[in-house]
């Protein structure tokens, strides 16, 4: 669980050895649930491959590249370790395991959400200066991924609710945050507070004054992902990571994977460089990821 307790339960709750029949169900259509819209946009991108793969426009030895969801498009597209039916099962699969990592309210609502942000867009920033003693004697700065990094933090920090900065798109113009809606204000005492944790302070104590859910707008530097609410790539769906490795194991066969195929060409979000096998390559991932496995295979390497 996001608590880091164990809890044995399984995937579809309410399906047992004795059922007949399951449905699913969202209020906002099947697509809305992240199990259903997982397979379909994967099918969308292998489709759009093939489209560009018969039109000559697929270069021969490219390096490859996709974007959470989208590196299993790639790889379904220029790798193909599995059957790509059974590859639509795994993406269902995973968007399960999202799904059962949130706890939902009577009427299906997580409280939680995701917006895109471009701190570019934020422009001059007064109360920033007190983050960079260069910038204190022009009483203000522009505000960038630092600065976006404190104040992410301190929203955390004094809510107690989940806010993180999950995907680093393109530096100093596009960054992905996921957390809570609407964030419960704690007892901020730390002397060091800034100006800007004041600002924040403010908007705290009075965001549980706001409707819940709350809808979130689109704002100069913010645009809401509408419809999400799982926090994506946050630590909150930490707790079915093992769940899910489980499961890719049983599938992938280490004899079915073409490593030629892989080593130089595919880049993996995670490394942001080509994908090797060698020692420093999987210590650094290891040092990068925390993974205990892959700790494990860089001794072994």
């Amino acid at each position: 669980m996001p608590d880091g307790s164990t809890r044995l339960e399984p995937i579809l709750r309410d399906l047992t050895a004795k059922s007949e029949s399951y449905t699913f169900f969202d209020s906002r259509g099947l697509l809305y649930a992240t199990q259903f819209a997982q397979p379909a946009i994967l099918l969308m991108e292998k489709a759009a491959f093939e489209d560009m793969k018969a039109n000559g426009l697929i270069q021969e030895g490219a390096a490859f590249a996709g974007h959470s969801l989208g590196e299993y498009g790639v790889l379904a597209s220029l790798v193909d370790f599995l059957p790509f039916e059974m590859m639509m099962s795994v993406v269902f699969y995973r968007g399960l395991v999202m799904q059962f990592t949130m706890e939902r309210d009577s009427n299906g609502h997580t409280g939680f959400s995701m917006v895109a942000v471009s701190p570019k867009r934020v422009g001059k920033c007064k109360f920033c200066s007190s983050f960079d003693q260069l910038s204190q004697a022009h009483g203000e700065t522009d505000f960038d991924e630092a600065m976006l990094r404190i104040v992410v933090d301190l929203i955390h920090r004094q809510s107690g609710k989940l806010l993180e900065i999950v995907n680093f798109n393109v530096e100093a113009e596009q960054y992905v945050c996921a957390g809570h809606l609407v964030a419960s204000l704690r007892s901020a005492s730390d002397p060091a507070i800034t100006d800007v944790a004041k600002e924040i302070a403010v908007h705290l104590e009075k965001a549980p004054q706001l409707n819940n859910p709350t809808e979130l707008k689109r704002g100069r530097a913010t645009i809401p992902l509408q419809g999400i609410d799982v926090p994506f790539h946050s630590s909150h769906l930490r707790s079915g990571v093992s769940v899910y490795r489980r499961f890719l194991e049983e599938r992938i066969q280490a004899e079915n994977v073409q490593v030629d195929r892989l080593v130089g060409k595919f880049i993996p979000n995670v490394m942001g460089k080509p994908f090797a096998i060698d020692r420093s390559y999987l210590e650094e991932a290891a040092a990068v990821t925390g993974s205990s496995v892959l700790r494990e295979l860089a001794l072994a390497a």
